[in-house]
């Protein structure tokens, strides 16, 4: 998972810097940057499937993605750890000492790799006792990528590929969710939830185990689902997403939004091989308060599989769950043009004024920062 993340000149985080854990939520007023810490996180995503200049165009191009500092410079650097090996990933746009962009990867424990994007475009791609192999024309994210491809690549490499290349933004719908759609080879679930019951329909077909541990996780939130079901609804094959409860067939119209945003939950997790960093946008948004403690419970199994979630959040109640782990709550704030981020844990006496109080009274109250000015 990844354990420290800083981004430099995207949108406006000039200079943005947190520690993440399994599960770490967002908290601040609107128009604060939480939205466009988890943008980053998707475009960093796009940079390592397609390349940063690649990312950049399809992101709207400069004016879209470059905070407005004149510099036009970009970094997005990360930690993070698979098993044993600890792993650092950087990747940039150009500088005056490096033409082509910025791309360096470098791991410590079980493997020892080294590889940087050179001035001239090329890259030494070896693990530590393998002979050499030097690569030109890159741009940044190849590393990273042609490493994942290597015969050979340390199983760590892999999976921070596989982790960053399937970043998943998700500010669902209820409306999108319950939408008809139709199937179609290599659909993929829309970051406003759109799609889900064609993605459920194929992995039924082509990944069925997948598509079984969906229903095992729906179930074990909701005992009485035995089954997640895409039945067709017109002429044309669309279809809606179903439940199966006492042998009967409820369509996605006639399901409660907890169930639907669990089964959309898993889903997006499950979909990426169960090893997926999800940015959820405010999953509270209208779901009843006695619901919010279910869905976090199920963020958290969906976490424990191999996932990584980052939330935000505008829900005290929601907040409150997070009392007993301060260093997940991350507290934002926009005095000026720029992002600023606390980590609650950082905050002198937080202990000393949580006494007798919720951690969502706290917040709320202002003490903690991160509201809406009076």
């Amino acid at each position: 998972m990844i354990t420290q993340l800083s981004i430099k000149g995207f949108k406006t985080l000039k200079d943005f810097s947190v520690s993440l854990t399994r599960v770490s939520v967002l908290v601040g007023p609107n128009n604060c940057g939480k939205s466009n810490v988890l943008r980053a996180l998707s475009f960093l995503g796009a940079a390592v499937r397609e390349g940063l200049p690649t990312a950049i165009l399809k992101a709207g191009g400069d004016s879209e993605v470059f905070s407005r500092t004149g510099d036009q410079h970009l970094e997005i650097g990360l930690e993070a750890r698979f098993g044993k090996t600890s792993l650092k990933y950087l990747i940039g746009t150009a500088t005056p000492t490096r033409a082509h962009g910025i791309e360096d990867l470098t791991t410590e424990g079980e493997y020892q790799v080294r590889s940087s994007l050179g001035s001239d475009g090329s890259a030494d791609l070896a693990i530590a006792g393998d002979d050499r192999s030097r690569v030109s024309g890159l741009v940044p994210g190849s590393i990273l990528r042609l490493f994942s491809q290597r015969l050979g690549c340390p199983e760590p490499i892999r999976r921070l590929h596989e982790f960053l290349g399937g970043v998943a933004l998700a500010d669902f719908s209820m409306d999108r969710l319950r939408d008809k759609s139709r199937p179609a080879p290599g659909v993929q679930l829309q970051a406003n939830g759109e799609n889900l019951a064609a993605v459920l329909d194929r992995l039924h077909g082509d990944a069925l185990a997948t598509h079984k541990k969906i229903e095992r996780e729906v179930s074990s939130v909701a005992p009485s689902i035995t089954g997640i079901v895409t039945p067709t609804v017109d002429t044309h094959g669309n279809k809606v997403v179903g439940i199966v409860e006492s042998d009967q067939t409820f369509k996605a119209d006639s399901m409660s939004d907890g169930i639907l945003l669990f089964i959309a939950l898993s889903t997006v997790s499950q979909a990426n091989g169960g090893r997926a960093l999800v940015c959820l946008e405010e999953p509270d948004r209208g779901i009843h308060p006695r619901r919010i403690r279910e869905i976090l419970e199920q963020v958290n199994r969906v976490a424990a599989a191999g996932s990584q979630f980052i939330l935000t959040t505008h829900s005290p109640v929601l907040l409150n769950e997070f009392r007993d782990y301060p260093e997940s709550v991350l507290i934002l704030d926009r005095p000026d043009e720029w992002t600023r981020v606390q980590q609650l844990s950082s905050l002198p006496d937080v202990q000393t004024q949580l006494r007798g109080v919720s951690l969502g009274e706290l917040w709320y109250s202002g003490v903690l920062g991160g509201v809406p000015p009076k």
